[in-house]
């Protein structure tokens, strides 16, 4: 691997790691909603 390689790696890393920071809170605000709003009731067999 090149050193000019490593910024854009470096970059990448840091756009993935926030991308899965924000898709991890999103879907705990979610799961926050649906179980205050009692819509999982709506399915009780899982």
């Amino acid at each position: 691997m090149s050193l000019s390689a490593r910024p854009a790696l470096h970059r990448n890393f840091h756009r993935l790691a926030w991308f899965a920071m924000i898709m991890t809170a999103s879907t705990i605000m979610f799961g926050a909603f649906v179980r205050l709003s009692d819509a999982g009731l709506s399915c009780p067999d899982w």
